[in-house]
């Protein structure tokens, strides 16, 4: 019988014993059966009266449930997502699904009816595959489910369509951009537009253009790019989810539980997890979107593969070099998808244990207008120059290239003393670009810090960028 139930026998014989108890009491208080229970009998030894014998149902009224081994039930893992309903063929489809487990335990992914020509990791639940034109058709009643070992929550059925691929024209205006700062404002974005200057990279955080959970704002974006349409020149809009300050470049939504503390002195978001990844990608479609074929619209930038994070931030977020290489492939080729008509920027940087990703990672989005590159022109710098520089060669011909002339471009020094000047002029650190890096667009900062007085600005550069509208071209 339950604990928490009372057999309809027991509550009868509660009510008798009780108003029994209560018949008794309401007797003449001077007889000698008064208060005494119905039906007892006396100790022949003591003369006291002995209560009967309890029906075993009765045992239950003193019974205290036992506590002790009540173990909190298993919350089933989370998972959601919204795979895109149609692939190209000869182009790259990726879909990773979100999931959580409420209670820590390790999680793992399955899937039915799987495409013959995609894969799938069990791990991290990404869905990719490249289909070929023999491929095309539809498939159907895709499932992908996630466990704890104890549970397993599903996925939506969903099918893929493999099409014929979509061929779109694409807008390219490589050459010379002028990155702006904070501080600049439109005066200054007009002002940089100098012959031979193609046009503007500008940076927002990732919370000025959605400040909100699914809430965009990109009216200074338009505003801009109105703006450059009526001076003839681009606009690269470079979102930015990492910080080198204090100002935490996220969505509030994001801030707990998906950004962190760099070690640069700001905050990063968590890029390899897969809920971060998907609202990423979702703010890059609505850019590509809203402005794909906008006039002005050159593309957007990505910010370096370095996310700034010690070991132990990694390790804390679950960072493995797989997770991290997956997440970027995926956000790059579907912003590359979303946006046919224009290019994405990826500044590939160092890629915490595991370097050898980066060229990997160029080569898996060669075909969706990434145009590769860094954040640095320093030929005597040691850690480029082993690092770096040599996957300019190694991806040369593969992709575009790009790379930036930042305030610490204009004042590097020659590690040999020989040269006739202190500092890399500006014609060295052009034709190095050119020449040894092969880019095909040179970003120029605008405003220089910690600036020796004898060293460059930008506007040193202005007679090269003037005789040299168009280069590698």
């Amino acid at each position: 019988m339950s604990h928490s139930l009372l057999s309809q026998t027991s509550i009868t014989r509660i009510m008798i014993v009780v108003l029994t108890m209560s018949l008794a009491a309401c007797g003449d208080s001077d007889s000698d059966n008064a208060g005494q229970v119905a039906n007892a009998s006396n100790d022949p030894q003591s003369g006291q009266a002995i209560a009967p014998e309890s029906d075993p149902d009765d045992s239950l009224l003193n019974e205290q449930p036992d506590f002790g081994n009540i173990v909190a039930a298993n919350e089933q893992p989370w998972i959601f997502g919204e795979p895109v309903a149609t692939a190209g063929a000869g182009q790259l489809y990726s879909f990773v699904p979100w999931a959580r487990d409420l209670d820590g335990d390790e999680i793992s992914f399955s899937i039915e009816n799987l495409p013959s020509w995609a894969s799938f990791n069990e791990t991290t639940g990404r869905l990719s595959g490249l289909p070929a034109i023999e491929d095309l058709g539809l498939y159907s009643g895709i499932s992908i489910s996630v466990t704890d070992g104890q549970s397993t929550n599903y996925l939506q059925p969903f099918d893929i369509e493999v099409e014929q691929p979509i061929v779109a024209t694409r807008q390219q205006y490589p050459g010379h951009y002028i990155s702006m700062v904070r501080t600049d404002d439109q005066n200054d974005m007009v002002d940089s537009l100098r012959p031979g200057v193609a046009g503007i990279q500008k940076r927002w955080h990732w919370r000025q253009l959605e400040p909100s959970f699914d809430n965009y704002d990109f009216s200074e974006v338009e505003s801009d790019l109105d703006l450059m349409a009526a001076n003839g020149a681009r606009l690269i809009v470079f979102v930015e989810e990492k910080t080198f300050t204090n100002v935490i470049p996220t969505p509030p939504y994001l801030h707990d539980e998906y950004t962190a503390p760099n070690k640069p002195g700001g905050y990063t978001s968590i890029r390899w997890d897969p809920y971060v990844v998907e609202r990423f990608k979702k703010l890059l479609a609505k850019l590509g979107e809203r402005f794909d074929t906008h006039p002005a619209f050159e593309g957007v930038a990505i910010q370096e593969s370095s996310p700034g994070f010690s070991g132990a931030t990694l390790d804390a977020y679950g960072y493995t070099p797989e997770k991290y290489r997956d997440a970027i492939i995926d956000v790059l080729t579907s912003a590359g998808a979303d946006m046919p008509s224009s290019s994405v920027f990826w500044y590939m940087n160092f890629f915490p244990r595991g370097m050898s990703n980066l060229p990997v990672i160029a080569r898996a989005v060669a075909d969706y207008n990434v145009v590769v590159g860094g954040p640095d022109v320093l030929p005597d710098d040691w850690s480029l120059v082993t690092h770096a520089y040599p996957l300019y060669e190694e991806l040369n011909g593969t992709v575009q290239l790009f790379n930036s002339m930042q305030y610490n471009s204009f004042n590097h020094v020659h590690d040999d003393p020989s040269y006739p000047t202190k500092y890399w002029t500006m014609d060295e650190l052009y034709n190095f670009a050119v020449e040894e890096l092969h880019v095909e667009y040179l970003f120029w900062n605008r405003k220089t810090w910690r600036r020796p007085s004898d060293s460059y600005i930008w506007e040193d550069a202005l007679p090269i960028i003037a005789n040299n509208p168009s280069f590698n071209q």
